[in-house]
């Protein structure tokens, strides 16, 4: 039933949030309700808030559940449809502030990454990518280690390199796969076979697509 779904996806999300301080904030939305004649969609809407508010004691400590099920028309925006972006950007803003303050160099690397423009591409070789986006805002970090020997220079600066990618990624700034020594093989030879981790896609909306 459709209950029943509802209740798998939210345990599914409480057992991949495990570990973290704050219990998840979760907006249940049905689509479709274009498909439903007036009869199905008042039953639908008597159904919603009392399942909500069952699910969020069902829930408790583990999932801040809100109070209302939206049923949506995606091909309308009607007053459901804003009321649920207005419950949605609430949100990414309350997320927005209770995160710890961003360090500087995290800043710089997402506003060098907004300024790129890639060359009419979705994808771009990673050699490229650190070279066009983030030398500048790591530079300042890898000259802390200028005086250091060349082997342990390389090793930071592949794993400054790996931090500002994976932060890129978790960001949903761009989508890139991990690959074991590929940094720094392609930071020392770009002639190197191709592999998966040599690339990085720049535009995640179309990867989705």
């Amino acid at each position: 039933t459709e209950t029943e779904n509802i209740k798998f996806w939210l345990q599914f999300i409480v057992t991949c949030m495990q570990g973290r301080r704050e219990s998840p904030y979760v907006i249940i939305a049905c689509s479709f309700r274009d498909r439903l004649n007036d009869g199905e969609e008042k039953k639908a809407r008597v159904w919603g808030t009392p399942l909500a508010k069952r699910l969020g004691l069902v829930f408790q400590h583990k999932l801040q559940i809100h109070d209302t099920v939206f049923l949506l028309n995606t091909l309308e925006q009607d007053d459901t449809m804003q009321q649920f972006r207005q419950v949605l950007c609430s949100e990414c803003e309350r997320v927005r502030l209770a995160q710890p303050k961003m360090p500087k160099v995290c800043s710089d690397i997402t506003r060098s990454f907004e300024q790129w423009q890639p060359e009419g591409g979705t994808i771009s070789h990673m050699r490229h990518f650190v070279d066009t986006v983030l030398y500048d805002p790591l530079v300042s970090q890898l000259n802390r280690f200028k005086n250091h020997a060349r082997d342990t220079f390389l090793e930071v600066h592949a794993l400054l390199i790996k931090i500002a990618l994976q932060f890129l990624h978790d960001s949903g700034l761009l989508i890139w796969i991990d690959g074991e020594k590929r940094i720094e093989e392609s930071s020392r030879d770009i002639a190197k076979p191709s592999h998966i981790a040599d690339f990085v896609v720049t535009n995640p909306q179309w990867f989705c697509n």
